[in-house]
């Protein structure tokens, strides 16, 4: 399992993602592990139970996963939290309106872009346009312990005993940062577009915690989704990500998603294509599928040479 770990971290983050079941003490563990190359995914899940059919068993029922894919770091029970989230896309220019009218009565919101120079000028921005908001930014380049400072006040602020006063009209603008293990609770969600796996990780800090105190219009959770209104991708966003994992997450991505029973489904639908695609036959579309298919190609055989 260490070396497996070790493996595990040198990896990209744009990943597959394969499971696992431990059991101890009559407790299921249920790890999980990811991996960018698509052949190297089959040959090492090609005796496994595939995602589809692990949700479909009802001895994994989420009353015994003791780790969810939205939280590896917190564990969880027979108390798992059921939720449903609604997405919708937004462009660059309706985020100044969008969180004036989510957070006119209060509450809190995250905004999650891909790039660090995207997030300082939204926050620049918002601080200019919101002077009653208190506008946090947080992400990775922050030196060490200005970070561990800004995690501190983070999970003070928006944490599982977070006050209404504490979050009071606070937006906190980062980048893939506050996708990990960071124990804060959104009333509401704003995320650029990301791969699917990606983008549930995000929503997992999307009403985390059960909180009867949350203003009106938050208290059914929502999750905006920065998109382009032509069809392209903003140049940042595909220098980290896969042009067609982003096409492909554009396409799947549902209005409603449940969790944690949509995970499985949705990481699986965007990683395994048919045939028969649902994406259009054109030339840009086929040229990022081969361009994909390449990149996958080539991380193979690095891992075949470790």
């Amino acid at each position: 399992m260490p070396r497996l770990r070790c493996l595990h971290e040198s990896l990209p983050r744009t990943c597959v993602s394969m499971a696992g079941l431990l059991s101890c003490s009559g407790n299921f563990t249920f790890c999980h592990l990811t991996c960018p190359a698509q052949s190297f995914i089959n040959s090492i899940l090609s005796r496994c139970t595939s995602p589809r059919d692990l949700a479909e068993k009802p001895e994994l029922s989420s009353a015994h996963l003791d780790r969810c894919w939205t939280d590896q770091s917190t564990s969880h029970s027979s108390e798992t939290r059921r939720k449903k989230v609604y997405c919708f896309t937004i462009d660059f220019d309706e985020i100044l309106d969008l969180i004036h009218q989510k957070l006119q009565f209060g509450g809190c919101a995250g905004i999650i872009l891909n790039t660090v120079r995207k997030a300082q000028e939204l926050a620049a921005l918002l601080r200019s346009e919101l002077p009653d908001y208190t506008i946090f930014l947080f992400h990775a380049q922050f030196l060490l312990p200005d970070r561990t400072e800004k995690e501190k006040q983070l999970l003070h602020r928006l944490g599982k005993h977070s006050t209404p006063e504490q979050r009071e009209k606070f937006v906190v603008i980062g980048t893939q940062v506050l996708e990990q293990s960071l124990d804060i609770d959104f009333d509401f969600l704003i995320t650029e577009l990301c791969p699917m796996d990606l983008l549930l990780q995000r929503i997992g800090r999307l009403h985390r915690h059960p909180r009867f105190s949350r203003p009106q219009p938050l208290q059914t959770a929502h999750c905006a989704v920065l998109d382009s209104s032509d069809g392209t991708f903003d140049a940042g966003s595909q220098a980290i990500y896969s042009r067609w994992l982003l096409w492909r997450t554009r396409k799947l991505l549902p209005p409603v998603i449940s969790l944690p029973h949509d995970i499985p489904y949705l990481v699986q639908d965007v990683y395994h294509w048919e045939p028969e695609d649902c994406l259009p036959s054109d030339s840009d579309c086929l040229q990022a599928k081969l361009d994909y298919e390449i990149l996958q190609k080539d991380k193979k055989t690095v891992l075949t040479a470790m």
